[in-house]
């Protein structure tokens, strides 16, 4: 299981997590040593289209840190370019496994919007809960935080997620979750373990609670983990 897969990309985290396709995080973090990197593509009807790929490594047993780029295009302002800074931390662990806490907070530039005085034209701080049941193959996520967005608006977030191993390999996932002014959204996704603890698919849509056809999204993408490397 350690020396699988050669050094390509890196990021996800141990037993159960979250992370992309969700919104909704979880409070677990890659082992110390290990990486990851996840690359995902995003459709909208709103929002044209991003590519987005997204390295991340544990430096210890309670710090995961992550950079990510993007190149995004949209009839507003067209193609441009997205960096993200993230940092995610479990501080609580139940020794049984059966819940979590932790926190995240990332700040992106985004380059086809102002940023004002700062590097960075949108920031977030959320608290992530996790819990585990039925041997770990159901998860539940819950997320609460804030999010910043330059000029435009300052309020607060949350989610809930549901993760299900409904066979060897595959899992459901859905969430609801708010993540700006206005309704909430919900996504439906299903990810496919290729290679354990190595290689997995995942593929999802989602929409505004209540929305038009004007706002649904879509997302596929693939994540690769490493053995451990320091």
């Amino acid at each position: 299981m350690r020396r699988l897969f050669p050094l390509l990309l890196a990021f996800v985290t141990v037993a159960a997590f979250a992370g992309e396709p969700l919104d909704t995080d979880d409070a677990s973090i890659l082992s110390k040593g290990v990486c990851q990197v996840e690359s995902w593509h995003r459709w909208s009807t709103a929002g044209g289209h991003e590519g987005w790929l997204q390295p991340a490594c544990s430096v210890n047993d309670y710090l995961e840190l992550a950079v990510g780029g993007a190149r995004y295009r949209d009839a507003e302002v067209g193609g441009h370019s997205q960096l993200l800074l993230q940092a995610k931390t479990v501080f609580l662990r139940d020794p049984a496994d059966r819940w979590s806490a932790g926190a995240v907070a990332a700040a992106v530039r985004d380059g086809g919007r102002e940023t004002g005085s700062t590097a960075f034209n949108n920031a977030s701080a959320r608290g992530l809960l996790s819990f585990n049941a039925l041997d770990e193959t159901l998860r539940l996520h819950v997320n609460a935080g804030v999010t910043y967005s330059h000029a435009e608006f300052t309020t607060g977030t949350w989610g809930t997620a549901v993760e299900f191993d409904f066979r060897e390999g595959w899992t459901a996932m859905g969430e609801v979750y708010r993540d700006a002014p206005g309704r909430p959204n919900f996504q439906l996704g299903i990810r496919y373990t290729l290679i354990t603890d190595r290689v997995e698919l995942f593929f999802s849509g989602g929409d505004r609670l209540h929305g038009s056809s004007e706002t649904w999204f879509a997302k596929f993408g693939v994540r690769f983990q490493t053995w451990k490397l320091f």
